[in-house]
């Protein structure tokens, strides 16, 4: 046995990937982004019998009922297809386009959002009668969002129906709990032991994440969303000796 000491500070890439549902093989890695905490839990139930012959009702038998583990991870790249793995979501790109006749209603003093942000070439009309931008309304043209005035103009009245013609940009969209079950990934981190520059790489087969909690829609400082789930035993893996969860292998210098 080795009497030299094996210091760890690791720094890495934490990487997610679809599994095939006919191999379980990864299929192919995306990094999450930026990580600064990675930890791994493994709890295990057990069974304890005593004996009931001396009279001390000694602990004589541990067996294991049950092995389970859990991962945790500090996530500070919120993007939207990171946020649908722990939202139960799915998140896809919404390419720019345009819009003939969105309805609305009028509210004066109030804001009206359209169907899409990001607009231009914005036309309203009251049945045939143009409204007027300045006078009878005004465009919040990134949010897509019409500020009706706070009294009735000469063309808008409290209640008014009116017809929206538009164009818009692209942009990214996240829905949230479009999933039947929680988001089930294969995670692997590849790190770099910054004490003597080894390698370490860490493979998870199954990963189900569990329901996102903490998420910051208004920050003073950077970020941070905590990330938990459990490891789910791999039927793929088979053969004694080889872990149905995890396998973790270190490379020298």
């Amino acid at each position: 046995m080795s009497l030299k000491n094996y210091y760890y500070s690791v720094q890495g890439s934490l990487m997610a990937a679809n599994r095939d549902p006919l191999t379980g093989k990864p299929m192919g890695f995306s990094r999450i982004g930026n990580v600064p905490e990675l930890t791994l839990d493994i709890e295990v139930t057990n069974f304890e019998h005593k004996e009931s012959e001396t009279g001390a009702r000694g602990l004589d038998l541990i067996i294991n009922k049950e092995r389970k583990g859990k991962f945790t991870f500090k996530m500070e790249s919120i993007t939207l297809e990171n946020l649908a793995l722990g939202l139960m979501g799915s998140s896809a790109p919404v390419a720019g386009g345009t819009v003939a006749a969105e309805t609305l209603k009028v509210y004066l003093g109030l804001r009206t959002p359209l169907a899409h942000p990001k607009v231009s070439a914005v036309t309203i009309t009251e049945g045939a009668t143009p409204l007027v931008a300045g006078t009878d309304y005004t465009l919040d043209a990134e949010n897509g969002v019409i500020i009706w005035p706070e009294t009735a103009t000469t063309n808008v009245a409290q209640g008014d129906e009116v017809t929206v013609a538009y164009t818009y940009g692209g942009y990214d969209r996240l829905d949230a709990f479009t999933q039947s079950s929680a988001n089930e990934r294969y995670l692997r981190f590849e790190g770099l032991n910054t004490v003597d520059d080894s390698r370490v790489i860490v493979d998870l087969y199954r990963c189900q994440f569990d329901p996102l909690t903490g998420y910051g829609l208004i920050n003073e400082e950077l970020a941070q969303v905590d990330v938990t789930g459990s490891l789910l035993a791999d039927p793929f893996i088979t053969g004694v000796g080889k872990s149905r969860f995890f396998v973790q292998r270190n490379i020298a210098a």
